[in-house]
């Protein structure tokens, strides 16, 4: 991929990044003091309280303490791959994992291979895994405050209540049940993984923290969009394909009875809701379209708006 700036244009093995891991940690990269620095983890006015002091994010590595040992680690990934690589740096232990598909399908989360692989060989160096206790007494008005959508950069958390129980769905993933640990802290049961929101001065979640893996997530919460009421004839102007890459990506947009449906070369097809005649978004993913019409009314582009960029996609002929 050669659209996506510092992270596009290259290839790489599990064998490199084993081997880039080695020479860090063993001094080849960076001197100790830089190292020292790096792998501190840095304190800002937007940190979690509740956070430990030894986890967090440091300059380029994520830092936390997984059941016990300390791991030094970073994940990553683009439409279509994810990544993850992990350092135990007490155990002079390293684990690469590359994966060909995102949103990963169950079983084949780099992030949870990793410590899989890390639990096989080290497993009688990590401590118990601790259960945490479900707390009985949280308000259903703390739980409706968690309800919504929450940015997770690849996809969108959705966070329902249905019969006073809380419900988590990250795109492309299915639907799990969650569980209280307190007003603002919920886990889920079928993996090691746990959220808290976060309020603000008046008491409204403004964002989740997500610790799964090793690894902290900060997913702002999105307001609700206003779905629009439209005559859904209007859709007919818009359907077609429009080039969102020299031609290499297609964005093709069809309709099925009063429903509008988006499919990106190679990805899914989503469903997209007009919040106005010409503005539509997903509910998938923090993205928004806009068609465009000339004089005549015909469509001749479409804008894409996502993660605060913005281009123009030529509907093709």
């Amino acid at each position: 991929m050669s659209k996506a700036g510092g992270a596009g244009a290259l290839y790489s093995t599990v064998g490199d990044l084993h081997r880039w891991n080695e020479g860090v940690f063993n001094g080849k990269v960076l001197k100790e003091p830089t190292l020292k620095a790096a792998f501190t983890p840095v304190v800002t006015g937007d940190e979690d309280p509740s956070r430990p002091k030894d986890s967090g994010y440091g300059y380029g590595w994520s830092i936390q303490k997984q059941r016990g040992l300390q791991e030094i680690a970073h994940g990553g990934g683009l439409h279509g791959f994810a990544s993850y690589l992990l350092r135990l740096p007490k155990e002079n232990f390293t684990v690469a994992v590359l994966a060909n598909c995102s949103p990963p399908p169950p079983g084949v989360d780099p992030t949870g291979l990793a410590h899989e692989v890390a639990e096989f060989y080290l497993g009688e160096k990590f401590a118990s895994r601790e259960t945490p206790k479900i707390d009985t007494k949280v308000s259903p008005k703390a739980i409706d405050a968690v309800v919504g959508r929450y940015d997770y950069g690849m996809g969108i958390l959705t966070v329902t209540k249905e019969a006073g129980k809380v419900f988590a769905q990250l795109t492309g993933q299915p639907k799990f049940e969650i569980f209280p640990k307190s007003e603002t802290e919920f886990f889920w049961k079928v993996v090691e993984a746990e959220v808290t929101f976060v309020k603000n001065e008046k008491g409204a979640v403004t964002k989740a923290i997500h610790r799964q893996g090793g690894q902290t997530i900060n997913a702002p919460k999105l307001e609700e969009v206003k779905t629009a009421k439209l005559d859904t004839k209007v859709y007919d102007a818009y359907t077609g394909k429009y080039d969102y890459g020299q031609g290499k990506a297609i964005m093709t947009i069809t309709r099925e009875g009063e429903r509008l449906f988006a499919q990106l070369t190679g990805q899914p097809k989503f469903e997209i809701f007009p919040k106005s005649e010409t503005e539509f978004f997903w509910k998938v993913v923090n993205a928004q379209v806009t068609f465009v019409k000339d004089e005549s009314g015909k469509v001749t582009k479409a804008i894409h708006e996502q993660s605060g960029q913005k281009f123009d996609a030529p509907r093709i002929e």
